[in-house]
């Protein structure tokens, strides 16, 4: 037999990650839904049993990812590699989240339908609310399938460029509705990793592997390398495992380190070396992994520390000037028209102003079948505010959320 159901509910909008505050409220009588309601609605919307974002602190999965904590007297402690738990400042979508349990000879069954979708292919919230376009690029005119279309940027035509690392590392060309216009790159890199178009239509590529960055044209002509081809760079000197590099307004060029230096890297206009800053740890003005780095409108060195949960801001000399913490494992950050985008791994895309406040985010669904796999990796806004979004790990995960 079954018995009595029990509702209850996490409110999580935006008000909540402003204010720090949990809110619990209960479900009035005349909302009320049966289970078979509420999954059918969910069905009906394809989102059924929709996995709840860490911000609902009763309602945390085992996927979350924690934000970090702040130690006493200041200091960050060090992350957790397999945190279990979420944090009030994680991506987390605003509405109502409803989970039923019934209990059946003890055993209680919990399931969940999250607001943050809206159905019919719809995330965000307000006015920012987006078409979820699961196939981008891979109907009629694009490719059959994507590898691992980890990278993703774009030119002053909207065109997008993806970068696929695996099986075969190459660089797809769509226009902006997903019909492939060019392929070009096969054979010219080990294990590309970030991916950055500059002002002038040129593109800048770092590869993790071979250790480089390297610069070319829209059409595949290789212009210029920096770095030691498969050969490491010293401690604290480029390069060793470098996850992105960017170029600021007046050419200077800047490089996240990441995965073997833990440093940022400035260069002249000319790609002389200017300085480097940085270091292993969890103090200001270092980096656990230094995994993308973004120059915004303020001229400020934005870096997404992300196993330290933060982006950290420096002036273009690597002062430091404050972060934003406990952010949800920041991947990639990209701004445009006075909006700013990030893709956090364990899985969400948020949109913000410039100074970090929370407009909308929603939890980041993979078309892949393995939850493990749901990593928004990068993230690229064409001019009408569209947002593509690059996956890692798995393979054919790229989506792209046409603005509402």
């Amino acid at each position: 037999m079954l018995y009595p159901v029990v509702f209850s509910v996490c409110s999580a909008d935006l008000a909540t990650e402003r204010s720090s505050s949990r809110v619990k409220q209960m479900i009035p009588p005349t909302f009320a839904p049966s289970w078979r309601d509420v999954r059918r609605e969910s069905e009906q919307n394809a989102v059924a049993y929709t996995p709840l974002p860490a911000s609902c602190a009763a309602l945390r999965g085992a996927d979350g990812i924690p934000a970090g904590d702040v130690a006493s007297g200041g200091r960050r402690a060090a992350p957790e590699r397999r945190p279990q738990s979420g944090s009030l400042s994680d991506c987390k979508p605003s509405g109502i989240h409803v989970t039923v349990h019934h209990a059946r000879q003890g055993k209680m069954k919990r399931r969940a339908a999250s607001a943050s979708r809206l159905g019919n292919g719809m995330v965000g919230q307000g006015e920012y609310t987006y078409f979820v376009d699961t196939t981008w690029g891979r109907r009629s005119g694009g490719v059959p399938t994507f590898g691992v279309g980890q990278g993703v940027t774009g030119d002053s035509q909207d065109n997008v460029y993806v970068l696929q690392r695996a099986p075969v590392a190459c660089i797809f060309v769509f226009d902006r509705s997903g019909e492939l216009l060019k392929t070009w790159g096969e054979g010219s890199f080990r294990s590309p990793h970030g991916i950055w178009m500059t002002e002038h239509d040129e593109l800048l590529i770092t590869d993790r592997q071979a250790h480089t960055i390297t610069r070319w044209t829209v059409t595949g002509e290789l212009l210029r390398s920096w770095g030691s081809q498969d050969i490491p760079g010293e401690w604290g000197k480029p390069f060793n495992g470098p996850t992105k590099a960017v170029e600021a307004a007046d050419g200077e060029l800047y490089v996240a380190d990441g995965y073997g230096n833990r440093h940022l890297h400035r260069f002249d206009k000319d790609g002389g070396l200017i300085r480097s800053w940085g270091g292993e740890g969890t103090e200001s003005g270092q980096f656990a992994l230094p995994h993308d780095v973004f120059i915004d409108g303020e001229n400020r060195v934005l870096v997404c520390d992300r196993e330290n949960q933060r982006v950290q801001h420096f002036d273009r000399d690597g002062g430091y000037l404050g972060e934003w913490s406990p952010w949800q494992s920041p991947m990639q950050i990209f701004a445009r028209a006075g909006l700013m985008y990030v893709a956090h791994a364990r899985a969400a895309i948020s949109v913000r102003t410039p100074t970090g406040e929370l407009l909308a985010s929603w939890p980041y669904e993979s078309t892949l079948t393995h939850t493990q796999e749901r990593s928004p990796h990068s993230v690229w806004v064409d001019s009408r505010g569209d947002i593509y979004v690059g996956e890692v790990v798995g393979e054919n995960g790229f989506q792209k959320f046409v603005r509402g």
